[in-house]
């Protein structure tokens, strides 16, 4: 079977290259075994990256503010980030809320 050019061999083959290259592209921790990873940590990493993210965007706004900051393309983009990554955050958290109240409503 051809899926759009590509062969059934390369696509069984593909998880076994993605975890050669992982390696090269700093996503080894990702890819390290199959097992399923705990949503649960998973999800707290997430949140703890979102968090540092808010707290650097935090110092660097503080930093412009007092006109301590060297480079304001790197604040501007820190603060960019962090507001996207929030957006992200609330984005998800409100279809997790949706998903679970329509799940809930299922009669079994």
């Amino acid at each position: 079977m051809r899926i759009g050019g590509l062969g059934s061999t390369w696509l069984q083959a593909l998880p076994l290259k993605m975890r050669q290259i992982a390696p090269q592209a700093g996503l080894h921790q990702l890819v390290r075994s199959t097992e399923a990873p705990d949503f649960s940590k998973l999800l707290g990493e997430a949140l703890q990256q979102v968090n540092k993210m808010q707290v650097d965007a935090d110092r660097q706004a503080q930093l412009l503010a007092t006109g301590q900051c060297e480079d304001i393309n790197s604040a501007v983009l820190a603060i960019e980030k962090a507001h996207l990554a929030l957006q992200l955050t609330i984005t998800v958290t409100n279809r997790a809320v949706e998903a679970y109240k329509e799940i809930s409503h299922i009669q079994i």
